[in-house]
């Protein structure tokens, strides 16, 4: 991508990761993880740690959207920080 800071780095099953979606918003990183498979603790620890290396990020954090995850029978979790700092709020 040029000339722009927010865009999606993984697609869910169009780049052959069924589940999991990943955008960029300038140095942080929004994971969301919609399958039992990627939930798994192994699946996640891995993904983590290949974002964080490969892309740097500040942050890296996690969108839980409940519906989606009680649908998919996985067990609740919080949207917040998985890694890095927390980001400073905007200002001009």
């Amino acid at each position: 991508m040029r000339e722009t800071d927010a865009y999606r780095v993984i697609f869910s099953e169009a780049d052959f990761l069924p589940g999991l979606m990943v955008d960029r918003y300038n140095e942080i990183l929004a994971l969301q993880i919609l399958t039992q498979g990627m939930d798994r603790e192994p699946v996640r620890a891995a993904l983590l740690s290949e974002l964080s290396e490969r892309m740097e990020p500040a942050s890296i954090v996690e969108r839980v959207d409940p519906h989606i995850r009680e649908l998919e029978q996985l067990p609740p979790r919080e949207s917040g920080l998985l890694q890095g700092e927390r980001a400073r709020p905007f200002s001009r």
